[in-house]
């Protein structure tokens, strides 16, 4: 297969869907390099599968696979799918070069705008950071998760709002039914009675439901405003 060199870490086969395979991959040490997390981490979630196919084994730069594999987050013990993928090619990994990767790509994933972007996304930690650079992602990480559990409060709240004003319309419809039998030539004394009897018992619903309603939107904004503060506030968005 012929290749096109392209500074002197990047070996792009001339096959252009190879190529843009391969690009998907090392447009991670590029981009993540220069410090755009959110790109970088979007970038990386559609950078490939895995395991590693023949061509990747045939043609890897272990160095750039293990700085994806460590800006992933994902643990030492990674190399190991590629060992497995990739002796079936009769291809055994350059451990050195990887873990070199595997390292720069950790100071990448370790930045605590990282951590808290993780954090937001309710992503699972795994303990991989070296233990200089774990104190400020914990912190970043943890202030995102807390972000993270108030949207989800708030969709939950909202959710629940919903679910009592559709509740309350129903008691409406029904009180308004009611309300027309009552009036319609052709209803009964006894009919009249009931009908009466339900429509109070309607009406005080109604006014609970309302009530309710008031005091969780009330406590509901409130929640948003403290949740736009934090995330405002924050130095690490």
């Amino acid at each position: 297969m012929e290749y096109i060199y392209y500074w002197d870490y990047l070996m792009m086969p001339a096959s252009f869907a190879e190529g843009i395979k391969m690009m998907w991959r090392l447009g991670a040490k590029l981009f993540c390099g220069i410090g755009l997390f959110s790109f970088c981490m979007s970038l990386l979630l559609l950078s490939g599968c895995a395991t590693l196919n023949k061509e990747e084994c045939l043609n890897a730069d272990w160095y750039s696979i293990g700085y994806v594999d460590g800006a992933r987050g994902y643990p030492a013990s990674k190399i190991g799918e590629h060992r497995r993928a990739c002796a079936k090619y009769s291809v055994r990994p350059d451990f050195g070069r990887y873990d070199e990767g595997r390292i720069a790509g950790l100071l990448e994933y370790c930045n605590p705008r990282n951590g808290y972007w993780l954090g937001t996304k309710g992503a699972l930690y795994n303990g991989v950071c070296p233990k200089n650079l774990e104190g400020p992602f914990i912190v970043a990480y943890q202030q995102g998760k807390n972000v993270y559990g108030m949207e989800r409060q708030v969709k939950s709240g909202e959710k629940e709002l919903r679910g009592l004003y559709k509740e309350l319309e129903n008691i409406e419809r029904e009180m308004a039914d009611d309300e027309a039998e009552l009036v319609k030539d052709g209803t009964g004394r006894r009919r009249r009675i009931r009908l009466l009897d339900k429509i109070k018992a309607s009406s005080e619903q109604q006014k609970l439901l309302e009530s309710e309603i008031a005091a969780k939107e009330y406590a509901l904004e409130a929640l948003r405003q403290r949740l736009s503060r934090i995330k405002t506030q924050s130095p690490y968005r």
